[in-house]
């Protein structure tokens, strides 16, 4: 992926909606986002306890949304914290909302909204 946010670039944004249409798309994906929308930082161990696939299997779903910035990870000492971003979610609705000529309105200032927690904390 290229090193500015997704964001900065509208040309970007016809691939960020490919790949946020492609995580979407997988059950255990929707899950761990489902476990990262609690506003609190998750462990691997803790999607765990509701999610019921391997270690790896989590850690290599992961991997993908940090990707595609849908997920940022957080060192803390021994422990990766996981939090979710919504603007890649939000993005992707604004240009199929463009391709599709549909309203949506809401969702014009994707690229502002406040986080519940400051990620570089």
């Amino acid at each position: 992926l290229p090193s500015m946010p997704w964001y900065e670039d509208d040309d970007f944004g016809e691939y960020i909606t490919d790949l946020v249409v492609a995580v979407l798309a997988h059950p255990v994906r929707r899950a761990i986002l489902d476990q990262l929308d609690t506003q609190k930082p998750n462990t691997i161990s803790d999607m765990r306890r509701t999610i019921r696939v391997s270690r790896q299997a989590v850690h290599k779903h992961l991997q993908l949304m940090v990707r595609t910035e849908m997920v940022i990870k957080l060192r803390q000492g021994r422990d990766s914290l996981y939090y979710m971003d919504p603007r890649p979610i939000r993005k992707a609705l604004a240009v199929l909302g463009w391709r599709y000529k549909r309203d949506l309105r809401p969702l014009r200032n994707f690229d502002t909204v406040e986080l519940p927690y400051d990620p570089f904390d």
